[in-house]
């Protein structure tokens, strides 16, 4: 891809987290990427348990290769834990970009703290 066409990356994504084994099985999940240049970018996600409230913001940095988005987060930043019984999950995934008409969607896989499950999936769009 072009630096051009790398911009769409830019912005807010939201959608659902899948994990199987967890706290609950899907999670709200927020990718915002603040910086895109040269197929490398850094960002940050936040992940939220819908029945209590609890998140965690985590920084990430990646770089896109062969039309994939290569992810790995690196420390919470920020998080509420009040009524999690467990911890946040610093994740790798995988995600690729699809578009149809004006909707762009990315989905892929994700791995973090030893599991590595084929339900372990990510379904974001892009919001602005």
């Amino acid at each position: 891809m072009e630096n051009s066409e790398t911009n769409i990356f830019l912005g807010k994504w939201e959608g659902i987290l899948k994990q199987r084994g967890g706290v609950e099985d899907i999670y709200y999940f927020m990718l915002y990427f603040d910086k895109f240049e040269n197929n490398l970018f850094n960002g940050h996600s936040h992940i939220k348990v819908n029945k209590t409230g609890d998140y965690g913001t985590i920084n990430f940095t990646g770089e896109l290769r062969n039309n994939v988005l290569h992810i790995q987060e690196h420390q919470i930043i920020s998080q509420q834990t009040l009524r999690l019984a467990g911890y946040w999950c610093i994740k790798t995934y995988n995600l690729v970009l699809e578009q149809e008409e004006n909707e762009y969607t990315l989905r892929g896989h994700w791995v973090g703290c030893d599991m590595d499950y084929p339900e372990n999936r990510i379904f974001l769009e892009k919001v602005y």
